[in-house]
């Protein structure tokens, strides 16, 4: 017993000597911040991040400044050297505990914030510290799918090469390849397919990307789509496929491209074909495409 009382009673003078080691640190920190004019407040550490004062940042740090507030735009100490760019006041606030993954109080992650703002070199930077390559945003996106929302194709592509999920949904169902869709975004588009995106996969109401592409107008994006093996004759959740939403529209060239890779003319939903809906909006031309592909 008197060994263990012994050590317990020594590791309790080294662990004093820390404490009051580590006061007297954060104390002589604050005198040195005070000797240079500059007060300890979060306003003024703010600046000195947004400066990129790294001897001031680090002063701060030492004098025990709160690392996981925020400033009045609600961007954490992280994440505003981040959106700085600032790669050495990104290591000293990781190297002094913060989490790369950390979030503000509308659940912004760092890497939310670099693959919204197509930042790069910051994108990477996270990447390769192991910061989560699908950390979910509030509205349910991951970084993937904000950059895509951006058309940015340099991000996507520095996550796809860090091993993004290709397949990530929004809650409504939408991958990154109905984002491209809808956006027209070809080098998008071309991105995710070569990385193996789902190209049948099925958003809320049963819309596939090839779906959206057509419904958008998208001739390129649809030709790219066929090629790469889409379904021409999917149906949405109501029976209607991508010919049916051509002829409605009025997309003249799509609707032949579908009808060259074999979109079945004469599916009907309800008792209407394609060239029932093309007749019913008064599309003559679209109707005689229809007719000259066999349909009745």
């Amino acid at each position: 017993m008197r060994k263990i009382f012994i050590w317990a009673s020594v590791l309790l003078v080294v662990t004093l000597g820390i404490l009051l080691f580590t006061a007297g640190d954060m104390v002589g920190a604050r005198v040195a911040l005070l000797r240079q004019g500059v007060p300890f407040s979060a306003e003024r550490f703010y600046v000195a991040i947004e400066e990129g004062d790294l001897q001031a940042v680090s002063l701060f740090v030492q004098a025990g400044m709160s690392l996981s507030g925020e400033n009045e735009d609600k961007f954490t100490p992280l994440q505003l050297a981040v959106l700085q760019e600032n790669a050495s006041l990104v290591a000293l606030f990781l190297e002094a505990g913060v989490s790369i993954d950390q979030k503000n109080s509308e659940g912004w992650a760092p890497l939310h914030l670099t693959a919204h703002q197509g930042l790069l070199d910051m994108t990477k930077l996270l990447l390769d510290k192991g910061a989560n390559k699908d950390i979910v945003h509030p509205n349910g996106a991951t970084p993937l799918l904000l950059a895509t929302g951006q058309k940015d194709a340099l991000t996507m592509g520095r996550l796809l090469d860090g091993g993004a999920n290709v397949a990530a949904k929004l809650p409504n169902g939408a991958s990154a390849l109905h984002l491209a869709a809808q956006f027209g975004d070809d080098v998008g588009a071309e991105l995710l397919i070569s990385a193996r995106a789902p190209l049948d996969a099925a958003m809320a109401g049963g819309f596939t990307p090839l779906m959206v592409a057509v419904q958008e107008g998208h001739l390129a994006l649809v030709q790219r789509l066929l090629t790469a093996g889409a379904g021409a004759n999917k149906t949405d959740e109501q029976g209607v496929t991508a010919l049916m939403m051509a002829a409605d529209g009025n997309h003249l060239p799509i609707a032949a491209l579908l009808l060259e890779n074999k979109a079945e003319v004469n599916i009907a939903v309800d008792g209407n074909t394609a060239l029932s809906f093309a007749l019913g909006k008064g599309h003559q031309a679209m109707a005689n495409l229809l007719r000259a592909s066999g349909a009745r």
